[in-house]
């Protein structure tokens, strides 16, 4: 399974790398939305997960983007950030976001059955 993590902390993303790697997952690390376009573009993802607050465009930005094209409007999305979403899941849904998780609260475990959850639907 090849996840794409979209992560500007540094920090986080190695915890979240490393965790998802011992799961047996191909992680990518990229740093931005344009970074995460441009890595869409070249390894297509089994899953994404998707900091929203990023430097540059926003994760929003890169929601947007990533449907407006045919061949990656079917890429599960999960949402891990600080902010406290949860209740804008419904929103989040029709640009494929599977579930919101605030990075603060979870485990890299919940994390994992959140990974494993949207790639079976």
């Amino acid at each position: 399974m090849k996840v794409l993590l979209i992560e500007d902390d540094i920090w986080q993303a190695d915890l979240v790398k490393d965790r998802l790697t011992k799961e047996g997952m191909e992680v990518a690390v990229v740093r931005d939305a344009i970074a995460g376009i441009e890595q869409v573009d070249s390894a297509m993802p089994t899953v994404i997960v998707l900091d929203i607050f990023l430097p540059g465009p926003n994760g929003l930005a890169f929601l947007h983007e990533l449907r407006s094209f045919s061949d990656t409007g079917d890429i599960p999305v999960i949402i891990w950030t600080t902010a406290t979403m949860k209740d804008t899941l419904d929103q989040f849904s029709p640009y494929g976001v599977t579930a919101v998780i605030d990075k603060s609260l979870a485990t890299l475990d919940e994390l994992v059955v959140a990974i494993k959850k949207a790639v079976q639907v």
